[in-house]
C-alpha cells in the first residue's frame, strides 16, 4: 500500500466500505464476460468476430470484452470519470485488467493502441481523458512502449453524453469521430495492427465508427478491440 492510501484510504464505490475502490464482496459481483462475437453476440472462440458478421460496417476482427456491465461497474466508471484518480486507474488496470494478461498481451503485441477519445467539452470540464489515462497505466503494467499509444488520433464529435441517448439513438448516430489533422500519420501508417480501447460497449457503434474511419485511411490494417465492460446480450 502506498503512503497516499494510508492517509487517504480509498472507499468502495458501491457500498462505501473503506480500504479499496471495490471491497471483496462487491468485487465478487463483477463477472467476466463470455467469449462472444461482438456483432451477433453469440459465443465465439477467443472473442473472434464470426466471418459472416464481418463487413465494412462491422470491421473489428476480434473484440475482447472483459466484464459484464452492471450497477457496480457503472459506479466504478462514474467515480473514475469524476475525479480522474491515478490510483483508481491503477486499481482498474491491476485488479480488473491484469487477470486477462495472457489474452491481452498477444492482442497488444506489435500493435498500435488507439483509445476512444472524450469530446473536447468533457475533456475541458474533467481535465483529462479517462481512456488515455487507462492506456498509459495499461502499457506501463504490461511493459509495452508508450510510443505505441496514439491517444490524440481520434477526435470525438459527440457533444451529448452517450448515457443520455436511447439505444435506438446510439444505433442511428453517425460520424462520431474525425481524424486529428495534427496526428503523426507517418508513424501511424507503419501500424499493421490497431487495437481500439474503450471502457463500455453497448451497441458497438462507437467501436465500429472508429474502426471504419481508420480503415478508410489504412485499408490493409487489422483492427481489434479491447473493451472493459458490456451489458448482457440484447435479444429481440
Amino acid at each position: 500500500m502506498d503512503l497516499l492510501s494510508v492517509f487517504f484510504p480509498p472507499q468502495c464505490v458501491n457500498c462505501g466500505k473503506w480500504g479499496a475502490w471495490l471491497c471483496l464482496k462487491c468485487l465478487k459481483q463483477v463477472k467476466p464476460s463470455l467469449p462472444e462475437c461482438y456483432v451477433c453476440r453469440r459465443l465465439s472462440f477467443n472473442y473472434l468476430t464470426h466471418e459472416s458478421c464481418l463487413s465494412f460496417q462491422n470491421p473489428v476482427e476480434q473484440a475482447l470484452v472483459l466484464y459484464r456491465y452492471n450497477k457496480i461497474t457503472a459506479n466504478l466508471m462514474w467515480k473514475f470519470k469524476g475525479d480522474g484518480s491515478y490510483r483508481l486507474a491503477r486499481f482498474i488496470v491491476n485488479t480488473l485488467i491484469q487477470p486477462f494478461e495472457e489474452d491481452i498481451k498477444p492482442l497488444l503485441s506489435a500493435s498500435c493502441l488507439v483509445p476512444i477519445s472524450s469530446h473536447k467539452s468533457r475533456y475541458s470540464s474533467r481535465g483529462f481523458s479517462q481512456m488515455s489515462l487507462l492506456s498509459y497505466e495499461l502499457i506501463k503494467a504490461f511493459k509495452f512502449s508508450t510510443d505505441n499509444i496514439f491517444s490524440n488520433l481520434l477526435i470525438s464529435t459527440r457533444s451529448e453524453h452517450q448515457a443520455k441517448l436511447s439505444r435506438q439513438d446510439r444505433v442511428n448516430e453517425k460520424n462520431k469521430f474525425v481524424l486529428n489533422p495534427n496526428a503523426d500519420f507517418f508513424k501511424i501508417g507503419n501500424c499493421k495492427k490497431i487495437v481500439i480501447f474503450d471502457d463500455v460497449m453497448s451497441t458497438g457503434t462507437t467501436i465500429n465508427d472508429a474502426a471504419t474511419l481508420l480503415k478508410k485511411e489504412m485499408p490493409n490494417v487489422s483492427i481489434t478491440a479491447l473493451v472493459l465492460f458490456r451489458g448482457k446480450p440484447y435479444w429481440k
